[in-house]
């Protein structure tokens, strides 16, 4: 799941910006008390530590712009200026708001015309001990999200891994999603980080990904959790992490994180206990960033890869069980093309792929490419257009079992005369626009076709097309 514009780990430039937090409600007429009791918590929270202070002194033109409504950087503001006092005392509290509507166009299981949203509220805050209590280079980090709402793609689309909404998941409820302490050493060579967080904040984040609705893309490849016990946000695992700081372009890092497949279940959200273990997982992953054409043109490469110690059971023998499974990635994002002689505004094109064990893994492999094209316009330069195809693969020896099946039992798909062509995995297809309306509000139109939704139900499901809008909040 992404949610943007938080930092996270790394020195020296080397990693990029991750993207946590969203939104999703249930019904509309639940939508007004769910979020007034969202707001009062967050209040709370934020409340406490500042009841007794009074704001820093600031300049007159930064009080202007966060009393304009319109050019703040965040739609609360800086709270008379309590936000920046705390952050320069050591607490850098924020939220944010992403709400996803989805409308069927043809095809799917309804044919067409039925909507649904998603949406979230993510709020956290992170602690620079350094500030607080003198202990150089340490912080800790502490995240919730509550989110809610209707799948389109399960209740109208149909098939399974198929989402047009990346917003809904993780057991629709109120989470912990980190509480961790990171801690930077050797004079910023090293960085540590133990706790419980997921996973996926910190190994195969990809940012263009979370330029999409599809839950196809999602920040991620989508084989890495769906066949391992790799964690994606909003759900927290424990474990920990190393990462060695090469040099201003190049990281290398490790992890050992619990394998946990109750986590992400719609009654745990705040379940932080072993119970329900079933091994650990070890992710590697090394990244180098480009800096062609003096930083105008900048990219990143990553590879990686985990090795995961739970039992699972074969694909097509159930009965028969493996020690372990494992997968491996690699992702690429590089600008070719500026613009206006800055990393702002220009072209970027990405691709990726991912593997999963093809003895436990239904969902085997992931490949996706696609282009952002940012400041498309020079009078709206944080604007960006996005295409982009994604693919995700169904398990050949899977499909080759099912086939046979289906053969020797002479049952053929329904609308399809031969049973022996069944589709190998679900292809999707995203463009959209992304509309800056102010610094703190991104809204989104897109539109998005899904080319054999059935695939992970060996059924044959019409092909699909759907209306998306996305709304991105800074609160």
């Amino acid at each position: 799941m992404c949610v943007e514009d938080k930092p996270s780990g790394g020195v020296m430039g080397t990693r990029e910006i991750r993207s946590r937090g969203g939104y999703r409600f249930k019904s509309p007429e639940r939508q007004g008390p769910l979020i007034a009791g969202c707001m009062a918590a967050l209040a709370l929270v934020w409340a406490m530590p500042v009841m007794a202070q009074q704001a820093a002194p600031y300049s007159r033109q930064a009080k202007k712009q966060q009393n304009s409504f319109m050019i703040r950087s965040t739609m609360t503001g800086d709270w008379g200026g309590v936000r920046s006092r705390l952050k320069h005392e050591g607490v850098d509290l924020h939220a944010g708001y992403d709400g996803e509507y989805a409308r069927t166009l043809s095809g799917g299981m309804s044919g067409g015309g039925d909507d649904a949203y998603a949406q979230q509220v993510s709020f956290g805050a992170g602690f620079d001990m350094a500030k607080l209590a003198g202990w150089r280079g340490a912080s800790f980090h502490l995240q919730l999200n509550y989110r809610q709402g209707h799948d389109l793609a399960g209740e109208s689309i149909g098939g399974r891994h198929t989402s047009v909404q990346e917003a809904y998941g993780a057991g629709e409820n109120f989470r912990m999603v980190e509480l961790s302490y990171s801690q930077v050493l050797a004079g910023g060579a090293l960085e540590t980080q133990i706790g419980f967080y997921p996973l996926g904040n910190e190994f195969a984040h990809f940012a263009p990904l979370c330029k999409f609705q599809s839950g196809t893309a999602c920040g991620h490849l989508k084989n890495l959790p769906s066949s391992s016990g790799w964690n994606d946000y909003p759900t927290g695992q424990w474990g920990g992490r190393l990462q060695w700081n090469i040099s201003d372009h190049a990281y290398a890092e490790i992890g050992v994180f619990e394998v946990n497949p109750t986590y992400g279940t719609s009654n745990h959200g705040f379940k932080m206990d072993f119970q329900g273990a079933t091994g650990a997982i070890i992710p590697v992953e090394f990244s180098y960033k480009t800096d062609f054409d003096s930083g105008t043109l900048p990219g990143r490469y990553k590879i990686g890869g985990y090795y995961d110690t739970s039992n699972a059971p074969d694909v097509v023998h159930s009965a028969q069980t493996h020690s372990s499974r494992y997968g491996g990635y690699v992702l690429a994002s590089q600008m070719l093309l500026s613009f206006d002689g800055t990393s702002t505004r220009g072209l970027e094109v990405f691709g990726g792929a991912g593997v999963s064990d093809t003895n436990t893994a239904v969902f085997s492999n992931t490949e996706v490419a696609g282009v952002i094209v940012k400041g498309p316009l020079a009078a709206r330069p944080h604007d960006f257009i996005s295409l982009g195809y994604f693919r995700e693969g169904v398990n050949h020896r899977k499909v080759g079992a099912e086939e046979a099946l289906r053969a020797q039992q002479s049952n053929p798909l329904p609308g399809m005369a031969n049973f022996h062509a069944l589709p190998d995995g679900v292809e999707a297809m995203e463009v959209g626009y992304g509309l800056q309306a102010t610094p703190w509000l991104r809204i989104r139109p897109n539109v998005q076709y899904l080319h054999n939704p059935g695939a992970f139900v060996y059924h044959h499901i019409p092909d699909n097309w759907t209306f998306g809008l996305e709304t991105k909040i800074k609160l």
